[in-house]
């Protein structure tokens, strides 16, 4: 990134008040000289979300002590609201008044200029086409779509809320409109608005069809389905096909709409078609999203997530349902997401339920809901045992995290009537009884064995920082004994840390160590100082590692010299074992 571009986000910064933006997804209430809440991006039942205002010190920042997201606030506003940095910057920019052209922007190559002018053309496209089918829908020729929705029992507010319009049953409406306004009905082809029949001829892709607009996270429209309003047409449903504003299997029908929403509920419905989303949305139920005419993906699992941690599955209760609801299911748990899986009865979709029988039978369906894994347990029961295990060995497989697996196994365990060390021999997996305590940390190095592999000695690297964090004034002591071996790519923060103060190294760091610094500066507001005996024993504690970790490096050198027939001086090696072994015994 250029000069350029860090003085915009300068700007930007400068002009937002990270408390102000947050408060208008979460509620914040005073605590001390920073602000509390519910975290928006995981549930939690007690506030665990911290906001700490900019200072003279440095940028203000967010930090969840439950989930550990982080960042300023530009990485909030992208995070709630799914958005790439980039585009979070322009859209805040333009909320703020900052001129991007005035600071030359943010650097990017020819190749992503094209793409983004690119994409621009697709967007504005499809804004005129939504424009075109709201404008037909209160036509003359719009009377039987207009009839259709009143039907529906749809109110208005509803209606514009949703954008629902109207393509009319010719040929060339929508390709006559966009050639006024100045498009290459080529490029409206190539964005799935028209299609093209092997003459090469273009004509209108919706016709005589009740359209819904496909908008991402941005409120932006990207993509339209269309729904038969004549009974004899086919087929009932016209979709628009991926392209390069739009992947079906990356976006939630109704998300713009159901965001804020989610977010106050801290709970989702989440069910399968366009009509079942509105339903949901007219009788109250306004933090209800759907698939878009595709098996739930982990794209929209981890979208969904940004918002919420419980989600309700609102599927037909037929085979296809069911099955549907399982996979579904399967994917919302292995992401550490928690759901109910709310089957409507045979021969009822949400809205004839809701329209027929009332809110009332389908809050009590809701209520006596399966949870996500016994409704798992309960598809697979009944079924061969090889087929049991196999299902549980890949469930266990897909979970997101080590953490995961140690909650679902007992219980996994006890839904197949199982013992729990069978089925993790059976799942392949290791006993997790033996894995190290990787946040032990004011204990003494264990056996070199145990010592930690090169991940967890990234965690170390951070809990170093943290250190630095905490006490900057016992940072030459740690450094003396060690610190820096393990640091790595952390080396830079160290410094910043060491020459300025970890709030002023907050505006100097790059992403990942601003990540880093920003999660330790959050919960420094919850540590007191220690006693110098606790600040003694983590600093032998590094030693320690440190000498360890040298030894093993010694080791390693030495037996890759025997094996590629080197001559070895053994007394250099054991002079260099000799000073590692005075140190561990205090000769420091």
């Amino acid at each position: 990134m250029q000069d350029s571009g860090k003085s915009a986000i300068r700007e930007i910064k400068s002009r937002l008040d990270i408390v102000e933006l947050v408060r208008k997804y979460v509620q914040l209430r005073p605590a001390g000289g920073r602000f509390m809440g519910p975290c928006p991006f995981h549930q939690e039942t007690k506030p665990s979300f911290s906001v700490t205002p900019a200072s003279g010190q440095g940028d203000g920042f967010f930090y969840c002590f439950g989930c550990q997201e982080r960042g300023d606030a530009i990485d909030f506003y992208s995070k709630i609201n799914g958005l790439e940095f980039k585009e979070a910057l322009e859209r805040l920019a333009q909320e703020t008044g900052v001129d991007m052209g005035k600071f030359g922007g943010i650097s990017e190559t020819p190749q992503e200029k094209a793409q983004r002018a690119f994409k621009k053309l697709y967007l504005d496209m499809y804004e005129w086409a939504q424009r075109r089918f709201v404008m037909n829908r209160g036509n003359p020729e719009g009377e039987q779509c207009r009839r259709y929705i009143a039907g529906r029992k749809l109110d208005e507010e509803i209606v514009k809320a949703f954008g629902l319009g109207f393509a009319k049953p010719g040929w060339d409406d929508l390709r006559g409109f966009l050639k006024s306004r100045g498009y290459d009905e080529a490029k409206a082809a190539e964005a799935g608005l028209l299609s093209r029949n092997d003459k090469g001829n273009i004509y209108d892709r919706f016709r005589n069809r009740l359209m819904f607009p496909i908008k991402n996270i941005a409120g932006q429209v990207i993509a339209f389905g269309g729904r038969v309003i004549d009974p004899e047409d086919e087929p009932k449903y016209i979709n628009t096909s991926d392209t390069a504003v739009y992947t079906k299997g990356d976006h939630l029908y109704g998300l713009d709409v159901a965001r804020r929403a989610i977010i106050q509920a801290r709970r989702a419905l989440l069910t399968e078609g366009y009509m079942d989303v509105i339903a949901l949305h007219q009788h109250g139920y306004a933090n209800s999203c759907g698939v878009l005419g595709t098996a739930l993906t982990p794209n929209q699992v981890k979208r969904l997530s940004g918002f919420c941690a419980q989600v309700d599955l609102v599927f037909d209760g037929d085979d296809a349902g069911r099955k549907a609801a399982l996979r579904s299911a399967e994917m919302l748990l292995a992401q550490g997401m928690g759901c109910r899986v709310v089957l409507l009865p045979q021969g009822e979709d949400i809205d004839s339920l809701l329209q027929g029988q009332g809110k009332e039978v389908f809050d009590d369906i809701r209520d006596k809901a399966a949870t996500g894994l016994d409704f798992c347990l309960s598809q697979v029961e009944g079924l061969p045992p090889k087929e049991v295990l196999g299902w549980a060995k890949t469930f266990l497989g897909s979970l997101a995290n080590q953490g995961l697996r140690a909650y679902f196994l007992p219980r996994l365990a006890q839904g197949l009537g199982m013992d729990e060390n069978a089925l993790r021999s059976s799942a392949g997996l290791p006993d997790e009884s033996k894995v190290i305590d990787l946040d032990r940390r004011r204990g003494k190095a264990g056996k070199q064995e145990d010592m930690p592999s090169l991940d967890q000695s990234r965690i170390r690297a951070q809990d170093v920082i943290e250190f630095a964090v905490q006490y900057p004034q016992h940072m030459e002591l740690l450094e003396a004994n060690g610190a820096l071996f393990f640091l790595g790519e952390l080396r830079g923060l160290w410094n910043a840390i060491k020459e300025h103060s970890p709030e002023e190294a907050v505006t100097m760091a790059n992403d990942s160590e601003r990540q880093v610094l920003i999660g330790h500066l959050a919960k420094l507001a919850d540590l007191r100082d220690l006693a110098d005996r606790e600040v003694d024993d983590y600093v032998e504690m590094v030693h320690l590692f440190a000498v360890q970790q040298q030894s093993r490096e010694i080791i390693a050198e030495y037996k890759k010299r025997v094996a590629a027939g080197q001559d070895v001086d053994e007394l250099e090696f054991l002079l260099q074992f000799s000073g590692l072994l005075g140190r561990t015994n205090g000769q420091h």
